[in-house]
């Protein structure tokens, strides 16, 4: 028998150390679901609760449910959520790394050590690889499924979220997309029969939004071509953005704001 449709706020407690991470969602049981398949294949994209993981293993970990709430109108109750979350957040400050895995809210330094010649020629050899080129191909065709799982009524809510400010990343959650499908809608590339946002090809200057996906799929291993049918760039821009992340220190990227969302 299926489980009931709960939402709310859960934690995701340490019994070993009482560290604990907050999350919210609309059906908190099918979220509990992808936090554990995520971190039983050691990709979940929170690398201070993947390590917990790790270190401690599954058994250490239990799952529970901390502020239940209802609301008729799902894009209403998804809007609760997002504020719900935070106040407990605040109030019982998991970022703080002695305490929690939540990001920390506050900027982090960066180590801003450069990869040496003999680690970029080795990475360079590993994208050669068939294995590499099979493992691109299934990322790609995992993030652009994620894009075609939605209808209609959805896509206008995420757009009222959008018009709210919540963050792509947050919103991606919500929803179980990826945050470049969020953006795809932002830009009106996907879905403008329904949003009416009107999609132009753009050249201008990188957003910070754009450069925050473009790092997460640096860090997935995803080649320049990849990443530019992904955000619609130019492989140019997407490779001379690469050079520029590969080099940036921690005061740059505090000064493109970019610390919190990737750490």
């Amino acid at each position: 028998m299926a489980r009931e449709k709960i939402s709310g706020i859960y934690k995701i407690i340490n019994l070993v150390n009482n560290k604990f991470y907050i999350g919210s969602s609309i059906n908190i049981y099918s979220r509990w679901s992808k936090h554990k398949n995520l971190l039983r294949k050691n990709q979940h994209k929170n690398k201070h609760l993947q390590s917990a993981w790790n270190k401690y293993t599954e058994d250490s970990f239990e799952f529970i449910i901390i502020d239940k709430m209802q609301n008729n109108d799902d894009i209403q109750l998804r809007k609760e959520l997002l504020q719900r979350e935070g106040y407990w957040i605040n109030l019982l400050t998991p970022y703080i790394k002695e305490i929690g895995y939540n990001v920390n809210i506050k900027p982090n330094s960066r180590s801003g050590l450069k990869e040496s010649e003999e680690t970029k020629r080795k990475k360079s050899i590993a994208m050669l690889k068939p294995h590499h080129q099979e493992r691109q191909a299934k990322l790609m065709k995992e993030i652009r499924q994620n894009r075609s799982i939605l209808n209609n009524d959805q896509v206008l809510e995420i757009v009222e979220l959008i018009n709210n400010n919540i963050s792509d990343d947050k919103i991606a959650e919500l929803y179980n997309v990826t945050s470049s499908a969020i953006g795809d809608i932002r830009r009106g590339r996907n879905w403008g029969n329904v949003t009416k946002i009107s999609y132009v090809k753009h050249h201008t200057r990188l957003s910070k939004e754009e450069k925050i996906n473009i790092i997460k799929y640096i860090k997935l291993g995803l080649t320049n071509k990849n990443i530019s049918d992904l955000v619609d760039r130019t492989p140019a821009t997407v490779r001379e953005f690469r050079i520029k992340y590969a080099n940036m220190t921690s005061d740059e990227m505090l000064k493109y704001g970019l610390v919190d969302e990737i750490l």
